[in-house]
């Protein structure tokens, strides 16, 4: 009788012990989960962050000139750097941009036009030497080449396509334009730094 009762108060006390144990599991991963949510919430918002500031920046496809604002961000925020030194460029691609440049005497010009990017962090600019640049095209003068009065000259047709004033028989190349446009690509293979394709909206000389 007595090591019935004591067989019976050791399952008893087995019972009360898992009943302890599932309790505080429950109560513990109650506390973990509640913490890690909130962390894992804050991880995912920073990262988002940068994301949702470039998008920001897109310009309506229904625009046909320069724009100062797209939703609340000005499209002068992205900066030629900010794309290079990006390891998530893809980010970029649609954004739009409004960047300075000097027309490259170094790189050949050809269906569009390399520019020399200036700006805080590129300045003192020499256009017949190599040089951090983008490439500035349209899909509207891709092509001139086919008209029957092409004479050979991609930069003179593309500035006259946009209206630029300029002076041909003056020092043209290495005066400042500001080109504003989309970003439509990155190339990363035909240099040894990455090249951004702009999409051209509209090209003005400063």
């Amino acid at each position: 009788m007595k090591k019935s009762k004591k067989i019976l108060f050791l399952i008893l006390l087995f019972l009360i012990i898992i009943l302890i144990i599932f309790i505080v599991v429950r109560i513990t991963n109650s506390k973990i989960d509640g913490t890690d949510n909130s962390d894992l919430n804050n991880v995912v918002l920073t990262a988002e962050a940068p994301i949702n500031n470039y998008y920001d920046n897109k310009v309506d496809d229904t625009i046909k000139g320069p724009t100062d604002d797209y939703r609340d961000n000005k499209i002068d925020d992205l900066s030629y750097n900010q794309i290079i030194g990006s390891d998530n460029q893809e980010w970029f691609l649609g954004e739009a941009m409004r960047w300075q440049g000097k027309i490259s005497a170094y790189y050949s010009q050809i269906t569009g036009i390399k520019f020399c990017v200036v700006d805080k962090d590129h300045y003192n600019i020499d256009i017949h030497e190599p040089c951090d640049w983008f490439w500035a095209f349209s899909n509207d003068v891709m092509y001139a080449h086919y008209s029957d009065n092409w004479d050979g000259n991609w930069v003179n047709y593309i500035l006259k396509y946009y209206g630029v004033s300029y002076d041909q028989n003056s020092l043209f190349y290495n005066k400042i334009y500001t080109i504003t446009g989309k970003i439509s690509h990155i190339d990363c293979d035909i240099s040894d730094k990455c090249i951004p394709g702009v999409d051209i909206i509209s090209i003005s000389l400063q």
